[in-house]
């Protein structure tokens, strides 16, 4: 995906800029329940993808590098929206 992205033209400074409207989208939406620990989590969750994907656009070979983190992503998409909120 990262790969990807890069031939689309997506910079560096797009990431940060891209999960920065995340953030404030989330935090907008979520009102109250924009906690300190779901900030963690999405920020977390954000910097894991956009760090994933910048190696990627940058060096084919260090996608790879990433699986492990890759499965975490997985895991953590594939769970329902309220568990991760908890």
């Amino acid at each position: 995906m990262g790969r990807r992205h890069a031939q689309y033209g997506v910079t560096d400074g797009h990431y940060d800029t891209v999960g920065a409207a995340l953030l404030w989208t989330l935090e907008q939406g979520l009102g109250s329940g924009w906690t300190p620990e779901v900030k963690a989590a999405w920020s977390g969750a954000y910097a894991l993808l956009a760090d994933v994907m910048r190696g990627a656009a940058g060096d084919p070979a260090s996608a790879s590098h990433h699986s492990a983190q890759n499965r975490e992503l997985t895991t953590v998409a594939r769970l329902p929206m309220a568990e991760i909120l908890q």
